[in-house]
């Protein structure tokens, strides 16, 4: 496939505003994995992940996706009926279906093209 008069103005992100640790979690299973003979620092060192970032309760994952192209948008600083496709490269489970795309589409306000 090729493409023609294609550019990249600008690669933003949002982030969650609550920070989980692995140690907190670690905490929280120590009793679990004390009893299992398993060492405290186990998931951590496997996984190589010190924290997590959550959303509060009842935030979609489109609604953050259409934070971070509202972002992208004015970081550019192009005319939204320039906007050709809107890329959104979030990893979340919740993203099982051709729905959430459309409303991120949608929410940036940018033209819709078949």
């Amino acid at each position: 496939m090729k493409f023609e008069n294609v550019s990249v103005l600008s690669v933003t992100h949002v982030d969650a505003p609550h920070k989980v640790t692995s140690e907190e979690i670690e905490q929280q299973l120590a009793p679990t994995m004390d009893r299992l003979g398993i060492r405290p620092d186990l998931l951590r060192s496997l996984s190589g992940i010190m924290e997590r970032r959550v959303w509060d309760e009842g935030m979609r994952p489109s609604h953050a996706a259409a934070m971070a192209g509202e972002k992208a948008i004015e970081a550019a600083g192009i005319d939204r009926s320039k906007i050709g496709i809107l890329i959104n490269t979030s990893v979340c489970r919740v993203i099982s279906n051709r729905r959430p795309p459309v409303s991120r589409t949608r929410s940036s306000g940018c033209p819709r093209r078949a």
